[in-house]
């Protein structure tokens, strides 16, 4: 309920609606945001009966937080499902995977990963780091990700 009533409200003049958790009657939000209809709406899981179903009806992008691209297959076949259902073109919806960097791996890790997931069909990689935080890894990991193409 919570994402339909934010797409409404960013998307259309007036809105009403009459749900379990949320009720609006004739609501407005202005201003409006630039992007049309709406800003992008992100939605991270993989929940199969509710989270990809939401990414299917609402969303442009689905994050994952699978680490197992065969999984993650698997899933993305679920939200294609979803997308017929309702009546969506899955290629509307950017489809991304985080790439968690380690030390012990070393920026060949990431760049290993990215290529299995490029591999699998994901559009993007979001690189991720633990902490301590340093910038030193950061120009040959860009380096090596320019390369994949």
């Amino acid at each position: 309920e919570g994402v339909e009533v934010i797409v409404r409200l960013l998307s259309q003049e007036r809105s009403s609606f009459d749900g379990t958790y949320f009720q609006l009657r004739d609501a407005w939000c202005e201003p409006k945001p630039v992007q049309r209809l709406h800003p992008p709406i992100a939605i991270g899981g993989n929940g199969e009966k509710r989270t990809l179903r939401l990414v299917a009806k609402f969303a442009q992008h689905w994050n994952s937080t699978l680490g197992d691209t065969d999984e993650w297959q698997r899933k993305r076949e679920v939200l294609h499902r979803h997308c017929a259902d309702v009546g969506r073109d899955p290629t509307e919806i950017e489809c991304s995977v985080n790439l968690r960097y380690s030390a012990a791996s070393g920026s060949a890790g990431i760049i290993a990963a990215a290529e299995r997931w490029i591999a699998a069909g994901a559009d993007v990689g979001i690189v991720t780091f633990a902490a301590p935080y340093t910038p030193d890894p950061l120009e040959e990991i860009a380096t090596g990700l320019a390369d994949l193409g």
